[in-house]
């Protein structure tokens, strides 16, 4: 279950101070509608590279088959293709809003440039054609973890903030209630400083700063090429990647002290933070009194180990030597008290709400420690960890913050070949649900809260699994995946916020957020939505976020089932998470390097 948090504190100030002007933005980027119906164009808004295929889904209000269409060099004006529109391929559904729906294949156009989509009842789409059109975006989603600082003068957009977290009160729970938390008697404090806010509060786990920590560490390791050059926003010697994820690994290395392994921070805050109205980070009246939620629990642990052994390896070969040591020593500590006689059950908050990231699973977390610890060691002893864990672990059919088995799977396999098949059948499984009827854009799961970051989880899987196996069995997976995140959903959305001048106005820009909503002279450049969710969810809690759909850009092209809006009071939708932010650098990543080699990979 994702964290969720409703309070009438927040959810009114989020009504006086959104982010944008609604009706403004609602004006602004509604999509044109022609005289004799509406046709909206939905394709990969970044474009293509010369030797992938390009596909693109055509909308309409009216019957259009049998329409013409061409595509045009925009430099010279000359028609580089042309064809008319097929039949419709199927009408409304739950996965389309308008009755009319047709796709064009245009993976012949090859040639580098920037062109127009022309068809009638609509503007051109622009499509840029280039041997690197994903590369530059990545930088985005790293600028909002620097937004996301807590505790660093180097933060973008607000001030220093909560820098008594270097003391924080030890709490501790009842057994094993996760509802009974209370201040230690002991009078332990631990040092909680730094790390990244979650979502749109200001607490911290160490779950999903773990996981975060983790998936931007895993993009480097993948292709550090793209981020060697990367020094827009660092202060310190290493590049934008690197320097964001050792604020991240510096965090968690203070998650269990070298002098009392009885200790491991799970979160810093608690419900408070929710109850204490809208303000800055800088100005949080709860800086000193947060506590320090303290458990052996071996699902954040796991993460936590993943991480640091990872980093290790990557400083190592950064030639930090002392740094590195430090990260695998505290990697091989939290590993052996994770799986210590006296780890406990799962410890979470519960609070009158919902659980603060109940992780339902530790198997996969323990499992991506033992095969990090291998990779960095060479210990014997960490590889069978890691296939036993492995064992344990098996499918999940499922890929979020608190399932990782696929990224697991995928390093054990290296030297436990068996555990491809357990990569083998969850990947099946998700590229047959994205084969259902109807299901145009190939979404692997079905409709959940959050489940962009999920999808575009599976599809960064899929193209690892290509890129590292040369099995091209789930290629449609990973690009259909990729591709919706950039504009090609029903939406015609770009998932990722940015005010480059490609994308003006294709973006999203109004992200659940205290920091823009207090400040909306900022644009929230590098936001990742949580995306679309289930409409059932989104029908039960729309009393909470205060605005009318249908005055929305985004309400015509929702479903019975799916439903986007792009409104900083819609925190289901609109909220973005620092795991989230993590998935989408590790899927820009990928695919990055997975495009770049498609004329590799057809040989």
């Amino acid at each position: 279950m994702r964290k969720l948090f409703i309070t009438i504190a927040i959810l009114l100030a989020t009504i006086l101070t959104g982010c944008k002007n609604d009706s403004e933005t609602a004006a602004s980027t509604s999509p044109k509608k022609s005289t004799d119906g509406g046709v909206y164009l939905r394709y990969n808004l970044l474009g293509y590279t010369p030797d992938r295929q390009k596909r693109m889904v055509i909308m309409a209000e009216r019957d259009i088959a049998g329409k013409d269409w061409s595509i045009v060099n925009e430099e010279t004006d000359e028609v580089v293709m042309r064809g008319r529109l097929d039949g419709s391929i199927g009408g409304i559904s739950g996965h389309m809003p308008l009755p009319y729906n047709y796709v064009v294949d245009f993976s012949s156009l090859k040639e580098i440039g920037t062109y127009k989509f022309i068809t009638e009842g609509t503007e051109p789409g622009i499509i840029p054609i280039s041997d690197d059109p994903y590369s530059w975006l990545v930088k985005k989603p790293i600028l909002w973890l620097r937004m996301a600082r807590c505790g660093s003068p180097d933060a973008i957009v607000h001030g220093l903030c909560h820098d008594k977290d270097v003391s924080c009160p030890v709490h501790h729970r009842k057994g094993i209630d996760n509802g009974s938390w209370h201040e230690s008697k002991s009078g332990k404090k631990m040092d909680g400083f730094g790390g990244w806010h979650d979502a749109g509060d200001y607490l911290k786990f160490s779950l999903t700063i773990g996981y975060a920590t983790y998936f931007l560490l895993r993009s480097y390791d993948f292709y550090p090429e793209i981020f060697d050059t990367m020094f827009n926003y660092s202060k310190t010697e290493y590049n934008d990647l690197i320097d964001e994820a050792k604020w991240g690994l510096d965090w968690l290395m203070r998650s269990m002290s070298d002098k009392d392994t009885n200790e491991f921070i799970i979160m810093i805050g608690d419900s408070k933070d929710h109850n204490v109205g809208y303000r800055l980070p800088e100005n949080d009246k709860l800086n000193g009194e947060r506590p320090s939620l303290s458990a052996l629990s071996p699902h954040q642990m796991g993460y936590t180990a993943a991480s640091l052994a990872l980093g290790a390896n990557i400083f190592k070969r950064l030639g930090k030597n002392d740094i590195s040591k430090r990260y695998e020593n505290k990697a091989k500590l939290i590993f052996r008290r994770a799986t210590s006689k006296d780890a406990v059950a799962m410890a979470a908050l519960d609070d009158e709400v919902n659980t603060f990231y109940g992780d339902g699973t530790v198997n996969d977390n323990l499992e991506l420690a033992a095969a990090e610890l291998y990779r960095l060691t060479g210990d014997e002893f960490y590889k069978n960890e890691s296939i036993k864990y492995q064992n344990l672990a098996k499918t999940a059919g499922w890929r979020a913050w608190e399932s990782v088995n696929m990224p697991a799977h995928m390093l054990v396999s290296e030297w436990y070949p068996i555990a491809k098949n357990d990569l083998y059948a969850d990947l099946d499984g998700f590229l047959a649900s994205g084969r259902r009827p109807g299901n145009i854009w190939g979404l692997p799961m079905k409709y959940v809260w959050g489940g962009l970051y999920s999808y575009i989880a599976v599809g960064a899987q899929a193209m690892e699994f290509q890129l590292v196996t040369g099995d091209r069995r789930y290629e449609e997976l990973g690009r259909n995946m990729f591709d919706y995140l950039l504009g090609y959903n029903n939406w015609g959305l770009c998932f990722v916020a940015t005010e480059d001048p490609r994308l003006k106005g294709k973006t999203i820009t109004s992200p659940n957020s205290q920091i823009f909503g207090l400040q909306a002279h900022y644009f929230p450049e590098g936001a990742i939505s949580e995306g679309p969710g289930d409409r059932m969810s989104w029908e039960k809690y729309k009393i909470y976020f205060g605005f009318d759909p249908e005055a929305e850009r985004t309400y015509k092209f929702n479903t019975s089932e799916g439903v986007f809006f792009d409104n900083s009071r819609d925190f289901m939708c609109m909220e973005t998470t620092v795991a989230g932010v993590a998935d989408g650098v590790f899927t820009l990543t990928i695919a990055s390097k997975f495009f770049k080699n498609d004329k590799k990979n057809e040989q």
